[in-house]
């Protein structure tokens, strides 16, 4: 009998945007044992076919023919998800953490008789993986004061601010530029765009480089229309101080240095916790040096959440 489509594609194929289609070919291949069946082309795909069980995933490299950015570039989260049942959730999870991938629904027992969990994977998609282990329990599901309650639990210190390490830093030229104003993401980002647009106009950026915030005053005792804050990057050549930009050494020695993972605007939680809980613990006294960040990722690659930042503390 003939058929409106071909006898080795599923009725539903859904359709995922990625940055780089061989990139995301190993990620998936690597991390949950997909299969990739076809590349065109071959050499440099734009557009490849994943096998998962009795399941087709197509793949298509972002801005070719009118496809969409991913979520990942366009900072817009995926509205959809996929389920997907797996013969083994619990190695599933390890491999996806491993690889980098977000957790968003921890692994758990849940009340339709799947265990299960849900990730973002690098480029913004959603997916769940699943382990059928029972049968649906209507006793389980949670009632809305039991899910008020969960959200109203005070949450933990995240654990990349849990530790602080030690660092010998050499001395740091650094080219920047200073604004004067609140330290708020709303002042700042703007401002740091401009300052990496005349850096990169300027070939400033290296494989080696640091991409910094240096916080010339203490918001407590300085008046936020009064704090000094510099966007710079490090250089390790001789190279003049273009037009446009100042120049300072950062002097070396000894830093506490704290990862903070998440948006810029949760960063002042991270300083609370450091000055609150971590530094004390420490038995060092901090030199009279403002500290400075380093933004070690791009806010235009990666979700607010996957943000990296370093605190670097100056100590005696």
């Amino acid at each position: 009998m003939p058929t409106c489509k071909p006898d080795d594609s599923p009725w539903l194929m859904p359709h995922v945007t990625v940055r780089d289609v061989p990139v995301a070919v190993r990620w998936y291949e690597q991390t949950f044992g997909m299969c990739c069946r076809l590349r065109i082309p071959e050499d440099e795909p734009v557009h490849a076919e994943l096998v998962w069980q009795d399941m087709v995933i197509l793949l298509a490299k972002a801005g070719d023919i009118g496809t969409p950015q991913a979520p990942v570039t366009s900072g817009v989260a995926s509205p959809m998800g996929l389920y997907l049942y797996c013969d083994d959730v619990d190695a599933m999870h390890d491999r996806a953490v491993k690889a980098g991938a977000t957790i968003q629904m921890d692994l758990e027992d849940r009340f339709w008789g799947d265990r299960m969990f849900t990730l973002r994977d690098p480029e913004g998609h959603v997916w769940s993986f699943a382990t059928k282990v029972g049968e649906f329990d209507a006793s389980k599901i949670p009632t809305p004061e039991k899910m008020q309650e969960a959200e109203e639990q005070p949450t933990a210190t995240p654990r990349e601010h849990q530790s602080m390490t030690i660092r010998t830093m050499p001395d740091l030229r650094v080219f920047y530029a200073r604004k004067v104003g609140p330290y708020s993401p709303a002042e700042l980002g703007p401002f740091f765009k401009f300052f990496l647009k005349v850096a990169s106009k300027h070939d400033l950026f290296t494989p080696n480089c640091m991409v910094i915030g240096i916080c010339q005053d203490d918001p407590r005792d300085t008046l936020d229309e009064q704090c000094r804050y510099d966007a710079g990057v490090t250089v390790d050549d001789q190279r003049p101080c273009p037009d446009g930009l100042q120049e300072q050494v950062l002097p070396g020695g000894d830093y506490a240095v704290v990862l903070h993972k998440g948006p810029y605007d949760k960063l002042a939680q991270t300083w609370q916790w450091i000055g609150e809980q971590a530094f004390p613990s420490i038995g060092r006294e901090c030199r009279d040096q403002p500290p400075f960040e380093c933004y070690l990722n791009n806010p235009d690659d990666v979700f607010p959440e996957e943000l990296l930042t370093e605190i670097w503390i100056p100590l005696y």
